[in-house]
This record gives structure tokens, C-alpha cells and sequence, in this order.
């Protein structure tokens, strides 16, 4: 199954702007370190792996040896992050009242700091698990069906990242300042809440 070298580097990028989004929100968080480290390798360094040695999926000369320390760090990667979300995940649980109605249930995990952690994860997760997809596939190669399966495949990965995008601002405009109100959480902003309340104090300003 092949995927079009244009539709991985796109998918890459977006990726990659979207977690280098999300490791910039961490810059004012409590223990920002891991928080960014992750971000930054997990969906901006393991992206460039995946642009520059893309091809030759099956070939074991070259830098066949290369691909294989990436997959190798890559399933590391996916070790650690599975490991943190089952951490994470045993700690929420007992805080959860399992008694909403499924809509409600989502967004009362979202409410938790623990529950947005998890999102932030599970994300990268399936992110690192696509990018291990398209470094083991034997991209450009393969017939025709081949290839127009693993170009479908590659559009929905980039669909299903940009809906995460565009998911992440609605969630930030709209969302967000609704959980500050109700629960003080102006903490969860990130960095990104610094950016908003010089926003909102140059907005007073002007009104004066």
C-alpha cells in the first residue's frame, strides 16, 4: 500500500504546526518540560524523519539502517506515551461521575486537567502510530490499487488533522473562556492566555 510522497509532507506539516501549537501553550504550565519535549519530538521531530527518509520502505541499503533507528525511537515514543495515558487515566477515574449522559460525560472529562492531558496524548499517539504507518509503507511503489488505497488512506490522515485543527480553535474560542468562568482555570491557558490578556487589556485601552 502507497502513499503519495506530496500527501506525507503535507500531512507532516500540518501535524507539525498543530503539536508546535501545543508545546508553545505549555511554556507557563507548571512542569512544562516533558509537556514540551514530547510535543516538539513526538509531532515536530519525528515529522521530519518521516519527510526526509520517506522512501525506500523496503530496501535494506542506503539508509535503511537510519529507518530503522527512527521506527525504533518511534515505538519507544508510543511505549512512553501509551504508559502515561494509562497513568493518567487510573488517577481520573475515580474523579469521573459515569452516571451523565454520554455528551455531557465527554465534556465533564474535558473539565479535568488530567482529561486534557489524555487528549493532548492519545492525539500524539495517533499521529506517531500514522507516521510509523508511512515510514513502513514502500512509498511511491506498488500498482495502481496500491497506490490509490494508500493515497486514500493518506487524505484521511490529512482530513482527520486539519478537523483536528480546526476542532482545537473552536474549542479555544468558544469553549475555553466558558471553563474559565465556571471554574477559574485561566491556568490552562498556556502560553497562549498571555497572548489574550494583552489582547483584552489593549482592547480596554482603546475603549478608554
Amino acid at each position: 500500500m502507497s502513499t503519495n510522497k506530496s500527501i506525507v509532507t503535507t500531512y507532516c506539516v500540518l501535524a507539525a504546526i498543530f503539536f508546535a501549537a501545543c508545546a508553545y501553550a505549555q511554556l507557563n504550565d507548571p512542569d512544562p518540560a516533558l509537556w514540551i519535549l514530547g510535543y516538539v519530538f513526538g509531532g515536530c521531530v519525528l515529522n521530519t524523519f518521516v519527510v526526509l527518509y520517506q522512501d525506500g520502505g523496503k530496501n535494506e541499503d542506503g539508509d535503511g539502517g537510519v529507518r530503522r533507528v527512527i521506527r525504533v525511537l518511534m515505538y519507544m515514543f508510543v511505549f512512553i506515551n501509551t504508559s502515561v495515558i494509562v497513568y493518567i487515566a487510573v488517577a481520573l477515574l475515580p474523579r469521573i461521575d459515569f452516571n451523565l449522559p454520554g455528551k455531557e460525560l465527554a465534556w465533564s472529562v474535558l473539565e479535568f486537567e488530567e482529561g486534557r492531558e489524555i487528549a493532548g496524548l492519545a492525539i500524539l499517539l495517533l499521529h506517531v502510530l500514522k507516521l510509523l504507518g508511512y515510514l513502513s509503507e514502500d512509498l511511491g511503489g506498488g500498482g495502481k490499487s496500491s497506490n490509490t488505497k494508500g493515497g486514500a488512506y493518506g487524505y484521511a490522515a490529512t482530513v482527520a488533522m486539519v478537523s483536528a485543527i480546526i476542532g482545537a480553535v473552536y474549542l479555544w474560542v468558544y469553549y475555553q473562556p466558558e471553563m474559565n468562568a465556571r471554574y477559574q482555570t485561566e491556568h490552562c491557558d498556556g502560553a497562549f492566555g498571555d497572548n489574550r490578556a494583552a489582547a483584552e487589556q489593549a482592547e480596554v485601552s482603546r475603549e478608554l
